[in-house]
C-alpha cells in the first residue's frame, strides 16, 4: 500500500503545520504504511510522509500538504515554500531532474485551482507563490509529469494548458469512497464528461510508452457500468 495523507488522516480540519498532535500523527501514520525504503523502489523521504516509488517505468511522488503547511488563513503574505516546505519542495524538484521517466505527482488537495472557489483547498489558490515556482519549475523539466490529489468529494479530471506548466497535462482528483456526497460545482478546466459526485473511486491503467503516459481511467462505483472512462497520452 502506498500512501500519503491529507487533513483528516493528519488530525484536524484544514489542517496546517500549528496542529499540536503532527508529530504523534506522523509517527501513527508511518507506523502503519511506511516500513524501510526499498532499495530502487520506494523510498522514505526526510520529509513528514513524503515517499517516492518507482516502477513500470514510472515514478511516483506522494507528498506531504500539511505538516510543514503556512495556514490557509491570515496570511500576511505567501511564503515562498508555504504548501510542502522548502526541503520537500526541493526534494521533488531534484528527484524530478534525474531523468526523463514519467512522473506522478500525487498531493493530499488539488493542485491546481480550476474551479476557483475559496472552500476548495489548493496549492494554485493556497499558497500561490510556491505554485507559481513550482510551475515555473516543470518548464524546465524533461520528464512528463500528471497528477493526482483527491479531498473535494468528487471525482474529475482538470485538463491543465501547456501555457501552464510547459506541456498539456491532467490533473486527475479522486474522492470521495465514504464521507459524504453533496452538490457540485462547474469547473472550466474539467475535461468533459469527467466527473461524477457519488461514492467512487478511480482506476487506472498506466503505461510508459512513446517516451509519455498512456492513461486509460475508469472511474467506479455501485452501478456496473463506471461513471465515465477517459484515456490520455502525456508527453513533453
Amino acid at each position: 500500500i502506498l500512501a500519503t495523507w491529507d487533513d483528516h488522516d493528519f488530525g484536524t480540519n484544514d489542517g496546517d503545520r500549528n496542529f499540536i498532535g503532527k508529530q504523534a500523527a506522523l509517527d501513527l501514520f508511518q507506523a502503519l504504511y511506511q516500513g524501510p525504503s526499498l532499495n530502487s523502489a520506494w523510498t522514505k523521504s526526510e520529509f513528514g510522509t513524503a515517499n517516492s516509488f518507482e516502477a513500470f517505468n514510472q515514478r511516483f511522488f506522494f507528498m506531504d500538504n500539511r505538516f510543514y503547511r503556512q495556514p490557509n488563513k491570515d496570511q500576511i503574505s505567501p511564503e515562498t515554500y508555504g504548501h510542502w516546505g522548502e526541503g520537500q519542495h526541493k526534494w521533488l524538484v531534484s528527484q524530478l531532474g534525474q531523468s526523463e521517466t514519467p512522473a506522478w505527482v500525487i498531493n493530499g488537495n488539488q493542485h491546481f485551482n480550476g474551479a476557483n472557489k475559496n472552500f476548495i483547498e489548493s496549492l494554485e489558490q493556497n499558497h500561490p507563490a510556491e505554485f507559481a515556482l513550482f510551475a515555473n519549475e516543470l518548464k524546465n523539466q524533461k520528464a512528463p509529469v500528471v497528477f493526482g490529489s483527491g479531498d473535494i468529494h468528487l471525482s474529475e479530471i482538470m485538463k491543465v494548458p501547456a501555457s501552464t506548466v510547459g506541456f498539456e497535462t491532467y490533473e486527475f482528483s479522486s474522492s470521495s469512497m465514504h464521507s459524504y456526497a453533496g452538490t457540485g460545482w462547474e469547473n472550466p478546466m474539467r475535461v468533459d464528461g469527467a466527473y461524477t459526485i457519488e461514492f467512487n473511486f478511480m482506476q487506472f491503467e498506466s503505461v510508459a510508452t512513446q517516451g509519455g503516459l498512456k492513461i486509460d481511467i475508469n472511474c467506479w462505483g455501485l452501478p456496473k457500468a463506471p461513471y465515465f472512462s477517459k484515456s490520455f497520452f502525456v508527453k513533453r
